[in-house]
């Protein structure tokens, strides 16, 4: 009479072939342990521990010999001694040398690693599926108890790495189609087991499916760093790069003459990635037709796709064909032409700024697609790029191009308090129109980087970068760049208590402008006007300039410059003593910029909304309003309104 004892599946004690009933869960529960610690004597206490855990009934050690015996009498025969031993104050299950399932894993396990070391793998391969083919399911399957956590978690991982031996040398032996069928589906049994991903991109690429195992890589990686925030290992990534090198070369052969010749420009630019109109850019095509030939070199695992962007490998880049320098700089060209092309479509739809200069002479490369239906989504994906773009720009000497974007870009950067990334663009751009002897980039680059040092309350700066543009301007002849010049030198002196010097700057910008025929510069400089009357106290000035301003923004059409004025108009208002109507301007002002996104030029509505409420004794609210208009203050670097929002916060006398 032999009994057999298995734990890699259900629980299961066999005599015979013959299936034995344990008894009631419990007992089945007590079983397991003893089996886990076999030929180990387990304590009572131990016992107690695991099946009630810290707080066992006061009769544990009554129970627990209960349920012995009747496990006893259940794998007993009769005359037969008992199979379970009372040792001390505890209790040993022996079990005999290849009489339970754990025990004859084992020595499959290790007779077929003997026999693959030795050089035989058809041998030790039979020898570790033997040992695999014991397993009915998972360790214990019907059994759930804490105490035996270690031992399921420490069989099921020998199971793995005795199955990823086996798969290896079943590779070395050459795999077939069922080898990949079951490597399939480890992998969805085990998402993260990374060993198997990568034997079944090996599987895949012996049998010529290269693409395939391209393709499981991509897959598998962005299910990694999605879920786990992590990028797949060195030695996965060799194997990738194994079949990446024994491929470009024979895929490059089978691509048509356009396909080719659109993976050969895509590889010479700077960029690791690009959009569907990059690719139509280089070719100077038709962006459906880009898609199509996309859409093969995608199938070819010779770019990858991510969201609306695509990649090309490294290794693809130095197996294409190698360009003429010329041929390399007109691709770049194009690119960050249409760049600036759809920058300018984008900025287009967003609120006028008088900073933007008038275009240059770069090189526009129209693409046609439809304008972005929302600008401000369409520069948060592609901000990235645009910064990369005018770095590229820089660095080939398409200085031009360089400020154009980087000027383009800063209706944006304004827009959105993005200061560091406007200022990152300037100063690239800076350098580059330097070193061409480009006077016009150099002045508007100037204006732009002046504003934000006046944003970040650096005025030295701001007047040696706005005087500096003044000078170039006048020296070309440009009057809309004096103009807009002295608005920057306007605002410093009227944030620096010198509203006389800021009142005198304001009318010449506004003569200019008008000269000119720029409502727009015409409107802010009125409103820059009004700002200085209310300083001053010339309250009837201020209404008459805020009128004009008004008018203006009425004949434009522009919203978000009538915001600009109405604020300007309730700060007029509280001046005289109206909180009411003050109120009701404010807003007026504040329900536009919301409708329009503008977060920065809100807070500054906040402010005097706050301030509105604190003179009609609102001191609760005001301070709330004081609190968010700081906390965006303090976001983007703009320290005098942060502690503007400070001292009106002790004004109202509300604690923190």
């Amino acid at each position: 009479m032999t009994i057999v004892y298995r734990a890699f599946g259900p629980l299961l004690v066999e005599r015979d072939g013959v299936e034995l009933r344990l008894g009631r869960p419990q007992a089945r529960l007590l079983f397991a342990i003893l089996l886990a610690e076999a030929n180990q004597v387990v304590s009572v206490d131990r016992l107690a521990e695991a099946l009630w855990g810290a707080s066992p009934p006061p009769s544990y050690r009554v129970q627990i010999q209960g349920l012995v015996s009747q496990l006893r009498r259940a794998l007993r025969e009769p005359g037969d001694a008992d199979t379970i031993v009372t040792v001390g104050h505890g209790y040993r299950l022996p079990v005999p040398p290849g009489k339970s399932d754990v025990d004859s894993f084992a020595e499959f396990a290790r007779r077929g690693r003997q026999l693959l070391a030795d050089g035989d793998l058809e041998a030790g391969v039979r020898a570790l599926r033997e040992g695999l083919a014991l397993w009915r399911g998972p360790v214990l399957e019907d059994v759930r108890l804490d105490a035996l956590t270690e031992f399921v978690t420490a069989w099921e991982e020998r199971r793995l790495a005795v199955l990823e031996e086996c798969i290896d040398a079943q590779l070395r032996l050459g795999a077939d189609d069922e080898l990949s069928t079951e490597l399939r589906e480890l992998i969805t049994a085990h998402p993260f087991r990374e060993h198997f991903c990568g034997q079944l991109m090996t599987a895949l690429a012996d049998r010529g499916r290269a693409a395939d195992a391209l393709a499981v890589y991509q897959r598998w990686r962005e299910k990694l760093v999605e879920e786990l925030g992590v990028e797949p290992s060195a030695a996965l990534r060799g194997i990738q790069v194994g079949i990446l090198r024994t491929e470009p070369a024979q895929d490059l052969q089978q691509l048509d003459p356009e396909s080719l010749r659109l993976l050969t420009r895509l590889a010479v630019l700077p960029m690791p990635e690009f959009s569907a109109w990059i690719a139509a850019a280089v070719v100077d095509g038709d962006p459906v037709e880009a898609e199509r030939l996309l859409g093969d070199l995608r199938e070819r695992q010779l770019v990858r796709e991510s969201g609306r962007r695509y990649r090309l490998h490294d290794l693809v880049r130095t197996s294409v064909p190698e360009t003429v320098g010329g041929e390399r700089e007109a691709a770049l060209e194009r690119v960050l032409g249409g760049l600036l092309w759809q920058t300018e479509r984008a900025a287009a739809r967003l609120p006028g700024s008088v900073l933007r200069p008038e275009p240059g002479a770069a090189k526009r490369w129209p693409v046609d697609i439809p304008p972005p239906a929302d600008p401000l989504a369409w520069f948060e994906a592609e901000q990235q790029g645009i910064e990369d773009a005018v770095g590229y720009a820089a660095a080939a000497g398409f200085a031009e191009l360089a400020w154009e974007i980087a000027a383009t870009a800063a209706s944006y950067f304004d827009y959105r308090g993005r200061y560091q990334e406007w200022s990152r663009c300037h100063y690239l751009a800076l350098t580059a129109v330097r070193e061409a002897g480009d006077s016009r980039g150099e002045a508007a680059l100037l204006r732009g980087i002046g504003q934000l040092h006046i944003y970040w309350d650096e005025f030295a700066d701001a007047v040696k970068a706005l005087s500096a543009s003044y000078r170039i301007s006048s020296s070309l002849g440009d009057r809309l760049g004096m103009a807009r010049a002295l608005t920057g030198l306007g605002v410093v002196s009227r944030v620096t208590w010198r509203p006389e010097q800021a009142h005198a700057r304001s009318v010449r910008a506004l003569e200019m402008f008008v000269e000119c025929g720029d409502r727009l510069g015409a409107a802010h400089s009125h409103t820059s006007i009004a700002a200085v009357c209310l300083e001053l106290g010339k309250l009837a000035d201020a209404e008459s300039a805020l009128d004009q301003a008004r008018r203006l923004c009425a004949e434009l059409g522009d919203d978000h410059r009538m915001a600009l004025v109405l604020r300007r108009v309730g700060q007029l208002h509280l001046r005289r003593g109206d909180p009411e109507r003050a109120l009701a301007s404010l807003y007026q002002a504040i329900e536009r910029l919301e409708s329009l996104r503008d977060d920065q030029c809100a807070a500054q509505v906040r402010l005097d909304i706050g301030r509105a409420h604190r003179v009609l004794g609102e001191c609760q609210d005001a301070a709330r309003l004081f609190k968010a208009a700081s906390s965006r203050f303090t976001r983007v670097g703009n320290r005098s309104s942060a502690a503007a929002c400070v001292l009106e916060i002790d004004r109202t006398g509300v604690e923190s």
